[in-house]
């Protein structure tokens, strides 16, 4: 109830400004960051209602194409980092089908296993994939474009098939799904050290205006002063921004400057 308080106060009560010529910096730099804790704890709340459900569909689709994409008589072992198929090869895994019609030259396949051929760039381009297993190596696409390939560690021996492919999905995402519920507390932290430390910033620059209207109106207390009545004459900005931050709201250049000044001159005005 007092911080909602604080808060009201912060937008209007220039009784509230003149208190704080004799309130100490540490306090109101207090206030400043229960006002975004506050914040941010209200739109990671209700934000995780919006963005959990997408992602938490996003990791049962990517998964469930992951399951489908593999084939159902494909056997790849690697055996000391060597690799070898029970397949025809070159064997294409080509990428999920969709209904737009491909652009030319675009990529068409998923990953190419072929262990007969020694790795060639323009054999690359021709199998248009994304990545190529080799004997011995793995060959990939960035999203620059780049290709690199990787060698495979000697140490490595392993066997994969359709039934362990389907197992390892089956296994990994309820684990994914409760994963997602970190989110919350994540989304929060960031929100938090985002909007705090971003707005303290932002007031380094935006205290020199705030200055100039103290120097305007005859109640200058200095540059720490001036920064301390921006913490509180701030908040109707930082709550603006949340909106902002969130789409809610349109962002419009220089916005919460003038609104940071409107909040300034008319408590200062008022509290002299």
């Amino acid at each position: 109830m007092k911080t909602l308080k604080e808060i009201l106060s912060s937008v209007y009560d220039p009784a509230y400004y003149k208190q704080i010529n004799n309130s100490s910096f540490k306090s109101s730099l207090w206030y400043f960051f229960k006002l975004v804790f506050l914040l941010a704890l209200i739109f990671s709340i209700f934000g995780s209602f919006f963005i959990l459900p997408k992602f938490s569909g996003f990791i049962t689709s990517s998964f469930s194409s992951i399951s489908k994409s593999y084939p159902a008589d494909l056997e790849v072992k690697i055996d000391k980092g060597l690799v070898s198929t029970n397949a025809v090869e070159p064997y294409f895994i080509p990428l999920a089908v969709t209904e737009e019609k491909p652009a030319e030259g675009a990529v068409k396949n998923l990953l190419v296993i072929d262990t007969k051929t020694a790795f060639d760039l323009k054999q690359f381009e021709d199998y248009q994939t994304i990545a190529w297993l080799g004997k011995d190596y793995v060959a990939t696409r960035d999203s620059n474009n780049q290709i690199k390939i990787q060698r495979l560690n000697s140490s490595i021996s392993f066997v994969v098939d359709k039934a362990k492919v389907d197992l390892f999905v089956q296994k990994l995402q309820p684990i994914l799904r409760y994963g997602v519920l970190l989110l919350v507390p994540l989304i929060l932290i960031f929100l938090i050290l985002f909007k705090f430390l971003g707005s303290l910033f932002y007031l380094v620059f935006a205290t020199l205006l705030v200055w100039l209207v103290t120097k305007i109106l005859k109640v200058s207390k200095g540059y720490a002063k001036s920064y301390q009545i921006g913490l509180h004459a701030y908040t109707l900005p930082v709550i603006i921004s949340f909106f902002t931050l969130f789409g809610v709201l349109p962002r419009i250049t220089f916005l919460p400057t003038v609104i940071l000044l409107i909040v300034v001159l008319i408590n200062l005005m008022k509290s002299k």
